[in-house]
């Protein structure tokens, strides 16, 4: 845990075999410097001193030679003597210039230069660049390039972000020094005690460790909150969430500028220890369990289609449809694979949800629009034979009808039915299967309910039958909708929000999309009453509202949720229009909505490690939550008014979410971010081709190795970190009976910075992050991307549980959370349609034969023997019309629009005055009224859609005039 501190910006195999002063070349010229002074210092000293003596010596000779009275007194040399430039040197004494002073100097200096220059030669090459120069960023300047935040408790200004760096305070070592040194120690001593009858073990551990929770903040941390996606390596039990997921949601939930997060859970721990923290932290939280789904919120996968196929946007129904079949049945690419059985699946699971669109829409029941219900359909039908004549009635002639599968059958009913854009989808996709004889349909039956089986099981059914999840919600907290007329498709709408006092709260321009809806999102906060006003082609519609006040959560500091009114779904009242044109009515606009939300949200998957089949719907959510943020952020100013952070925990675990490498790419221009959390770089390439892995990983701008045993990805961390050069010494000695040869050899060569073998053997609180994209500062400054190891007592990063106890309680359980299900008593059998009965005898009720309606078939008695081209022979006198067949299949020009054909409210109007007025008229006439009051409601109507032409109504009297459409 202490060991030698390894990469502080420098290359750490220099220092580990260098002298310490060759680790740089400032350094060495220093010395150089210091060395030349005193070198020059000592020689004028000591030659000062020796021609002193000299001259003292001289002196005595002379004394011996000449008067005692002529004796020359000299004093010591002193300090004075030698620092004094004047009277210094000797050359002065001896009359020497300036310029034998300089030349003196440089010939000292370049000796001992050239003398250094030959030891420090044989050092540099430690620190040369032939083979690499790479190295460690230095903790200290880590410290200064991030922002520092206090690594608990107290908020902070801007967003959160991942966990870089932990700096302990003296707290925060004293922490360390006590879990890992002392804490070992007193447990060895406690169980040696333990042993000793009546001496009980001292357990003063928990003190310590409560004591510690009490501090305010033991460090800092230095959190990267730019917006990056991160790839984290960590294997099973290597503290990753201990030591990076606990406190990264800690970190963005204390945050000031607040994320919504979407959290993979396994196992439910994240969720149980968090829920409370975020509760008080101001956020919504979801908890999606998929372990205990009796326990969970409750979601849909097919919500989203149906919130589309409701307002009439075809054109995504389809493209969420494809989403959903492709995510179930798409597989990795390889050269021998065969697409044909996953495309078939694929086809027959969309002709399905399509199939169970159609039925919502006309029986006008949404709910039922569920994967239990498609995979009903599927199970009841397609195990069903029938058989059917040339026009698709069911038949007890075995001889010379057809036998087909009951879903088949149903297809080809629709097929006859009035056109409508989503059967039309439906039949399209159903084709493929139809095409394939009967063994490779049944094949593809089984293939693609092999895929949709979890939906069979009663837990998951009802889970997935009920939806309480907005995603959009997630970065679009405040969303303002409504419907216009359609000639405002494709215009732009000016949109403002007032206070009561008329003050301005915002505005800005909105385009209407092409159905009429307009989609605003809102930035700003409302206050308890405002005005909505839409000017768009002089047509102004002024909406007002209000919201209930402001309410804390459990005494929460943090601010709080604005509740609404109704429950977040529709709060305006007391609506009002005003028009400046005459010619505007009051129904010119419908489906007006305002969801109001403050609150961040925190959408939790729990799943169970022991059942990752349920794992697909985690896939389902985190595709289509992109999706509609996405969509919702290209139309409000390209960007989500709210961050989200996915925090995807075990993502290699997860089915392939569809087009991963597009959103991990396009998703940070967004504001969204990923987080993902593999075990090795195995689990991507498991999931993904290599193509879509290679892209993930590369718009992952920071790579966090936590630990792994895997070589391919310790290899690769260990190949990204780069090499360094290093100097090998070859020591021999070659034995000789006179005298030994001692030879030492030298040699460059390139060195990791850090190992493969050394990357598998990291303490805990070691990791490694990889910066692609961090090349300034949080003050603009240009800074190299070193890559960042956290090590050593002052900057290993900490795990929750020595100081976020408090934050993250783990002994909390669901049972403790105040989750409201709202599926865990629902009927699936009364949400469920009834397809037929008994095959052969079916009733008005059933599905089967509410379809042969629309189609213009009937398999009930009535009181026509014959097929309805019959009956039109008998009551049409052929010299006064085309032949039945012609009248059936030629539509030359139509009696009612194509807008009022496929409306049954508006044809439903007609009715009586058709019966009315063939009554009136002719023979024809009253032979046609008879055979329409023979038939039932949906009979009729489907009678009229079939026969949809003016030449044939005519005859008995039926035409747009008298029937006031014209």
């Amino acid at each position: 845990m202490f060991g030698k501190s390894l990469g502080k910006g420098k290359n750490r195999r220099t220092q580990a075999q260098g002298p310490w002063w060759s680790q740089s070349k400032k350094l060495l010229i220093r010395l150089l410097l210091i060395t030349i002074l005193v070198a020059i210092t000592l020689v004028g000293y000591m030659t000062q001193v020796n021609y002193e003596l000299f001259k003292y010596l001289r002196n005595l000779k002379l004394t011996s030679l000449l008067d005692p009275e002529s004796k020359v007194n000299h004093n010591p040399v002193t300090l004075y003597d030698i620092f004094n430039l004047k009277g210094f040197w000797i050359f002065n004494d001896l009359g020497y210039s300036g310029s034998i002073m300089i030349f003196w100097i440089v010939f000292v200096s370049i000796g001992l230069s050239a003398v250094w220059y030959r030891i420090f030669r044989s050092y540099i090459t430690y620190n040369s660049y032939e083979y690499g120069n790479e190295s460690f960023e230095n903790n200290s300047l880590v410290v200064k390039q991030y922002t520092n935040i206090p690594d608990r408790n107290k908020s902070f200004p801007g967003y959160g972000g991942i966990p870089v760096l932990h700096k302990n305070k003296f707290w925060g070592k004293l922490m360390q020094i006590y879990t890992y040194i002392l804490a070992p120690k007193i447990k060895q001593s406690n169980e040696n005690l333990d042993k000793v009858p009546g001496i009980p073990g001292i357990n003063i551990q928990k003190r310590v460790q409560y004591s510690f929770q009490k501090i305010k903040f033991l460090g800092k941390y230095m959190i990267d909150q730019a917006t990056n996606n991160t790839l984290i390596y960590g294997i099973t039990r290597s503290g990753k969430g201990e030591t990076f997921v606990f406190p990264l949601i800690d970190i963005l939930s204390r945050a000031m500028k607040k994320v919504s997060i979407f959290v993979n859970d396994p196992k439910g721990e994240l969720a149980r220890s968090s829920y409370f923290t975020l509760i008080r932290r101001g956020y919504k939280v979801v908890i999606i369990d998929l372990s205990n789904m009796y326990k969970s919120a409750s979601y849909n996968p097919l919500q989203v289609i149906i919130d589309y196929a409701r307002k009439g946007y075809t054109d995504q129904v389809q493209m969420e449809v494809n989403k959903i079949s492709t995510s179930i049945y798409q597989t990795k690419q390889s050269g021998n694979s065969d697409p044909f059985w996953a495309n078939s699946s694929s086809n027959l699971l969309n002709a399905l949800i399509l199939a169970q669109i159609d039925l919502a829409r006309r029986n006008n029941d949404w709910s039922k629009v569920t994967f239990f219900n498609v995979y009903q359909m599927l199970t009841q039908m397609a195990g069903k034979e029938v058989v059917v004549d040339s026009d698709e009635r069911i038949t007890d002639d075995v001889q010379n009808g057809t036998k087909k599968s009951m879903l088949t059958h149903y297809f080809n009913l629709m097929a006859q039915a009035p056109h409508d854009p989503y059967r039309q989808m439906a039949m399209d996709a159903f084709s493929q299967s139809s095409f394939a004889g009967s063994e490779t349909q049944g094949s593809i039956f089984s293939s693609m309910m092999e895929g949709i089986k979890i939906y069979q099981q009663q837990d998951v059914a009802k889970l997935t039958s009920k939806n309480t999840v907005d995603f959009k919600e997630s970065a679009f907290p405040r969303r303002f909708s409504l419907k216009l007329m359609d000639t405002l498709q494709l215009k732009t709408a000016n949109v403002t929000f007032r206070d009561a006092s008329g003050h301005l709260i915002e505005s800005r321009k909105q385009d209407i999309d092409n159905l009429g809806y307009l989609n605003y999102a809102l930035k700003a906060k409302l206050p308890r009453n405002f005005e909505i006003t839409i000017n768009v082609e002089n047509h102004v519609y002024v909406f007002t509202g209000s919201i209930v006040r402001k309410q804390k959560v459990f005494g929460n500091p943090f601010k709080a949720d604005v509740k609404v009114a109704r429950q977040n779904i529709r709060i305006l009242k007391n609506k009002k229009l005003k028009f400046i044109e005459t010619k505007s009515t009051d129904n010119n606009y419908s489906d007006v909505q305002l969801k109001y939300s403050e609150q961040p949200v925190a959408v939790f998957f729990v799943t169970p490690p022991n059942n990752d089949a349920y794992n697909q719907i985690v896939s389902f959510a985190i595709d289509q939550s992109f999706n509609q943020m996405y969509e919702m952020a290209t139309q409000n100013g390209g960007k989500c008014f709210r961050r989200v952070h996915y925090v995807l925990d075990e993502f290699g675990n997860l089915p392939t979410v569809n087009s991963m490498n597009t959103k991990i790419s396009i998703g940070l221009g967004q504001e969204i971010l990923f987080d993902i959390v593999v075990q090795n770089d195995e689990q991507l390439s498991d999931k993904y081709d290599d193509k879509v892995a290679n892209t993930i990983k590369a718009n992952c701008s920071n790579t966090l190795y936590i630990l792994s045993n895997d070589d391919k990805t310790t290899e690769l961390i260990s190949k990204k970190l780069g090499k360094t050069t290093v100097m090998t010494r070859n020591h021999s000695i070659t034995p000789d009976l006179n005298i030994g040869r001692d030879t030492l050899n030298t040699n460059q060569t390139a060195q990791d910075i850090m190992s493969s073998v050394e990357l598998q053997h990291l303490m805990v609180g070691q990791q490694v992050l990889l910066r692609a994209n961090t090349r300034q500062s949080i003050y603009g400054n240009k800074i190299r991307n070193n890559p960042i190891f956290a090590n050593g007592l002052k900057y290993e990063m900490p795990s929750r549980w020595q100081f976020l106890q408090d934050t993250f309680d783990t002994s909390t359980i669901m049972s403790d959370i105040p989750l409201k299900c709202i599926h865990s008593k629902m009927s699936l059998k009364d949400n469920a349609y009834n397809y037929f009965n008994n095959g052969m005898n079916v009733s008005d009720n059933t599905e089967l034969d509410k379809m042969n309606n629309l189609a213009g078939l009937s398999n009930s008695s009535t009181k026509i023997s014959s097929s309805e081209k019959e009956i039109i022979k008998q009551v049409i006198n052929e010299d006064d019309i085309r032949n039945a067949q012609e009248i059936e299949n030629t539509y030359v020009d139509p009696l009612f629009t194509d807008e009022e054909i496929s409306d049954e409210s508006f044809l439903n109007k007609q009715l009586p005055k058709i019966l009315n007025i063939s009554k009136k008229q002719s023979s024809e006439g009253e032979e046609i009224n008879e055979f329409l009051n023979s038939k039932t409601a949906i009979e009729r109507i489907n009678f009229i859609k079939n026969h949809n032409d003016q030449d044939f109504w005519n005859i008995f009297g039926i035409t747009r005039e008298n029937l006031d459409l014209d």
